[in-house]
């Protein structure tokens, strides 16, 4: 599973996401499941899809795969 430093994360997504998505987007970019990232959260898997949508559309990625990218690349 990858493991991202959260200054890491943090300095790729500050200012732009609420402190919902920039957690399910940390946990995303770690390498967890929606549903691992729901069961975390006690939250259903359709929340955490609807903010991982509304986070890619904020950091202008297409999708989890990018996200990592944003993160790594910054």
């Amino acid at each position: 599973m990858l493991r991202f430093d959260e200054a890491q994360l943090s300095g790729a997504m500050e200012g732009r996401l609420t402190k919902a998505q920039h957690e399910v987007a940390t946990a995303a970019a770690s390498g967890l499941s929606d549903g691992e990232i729901a069961r975390l959260r006690g939250t259903s898997v359709r929340t955490v899809s609807n903010l991982l949508s509304a986070t890619y559309r904020a950091l202008g990625v297409a999708g989890r795969t990018e996200l990592v990218r944003h993160v790594v690349e910054g």
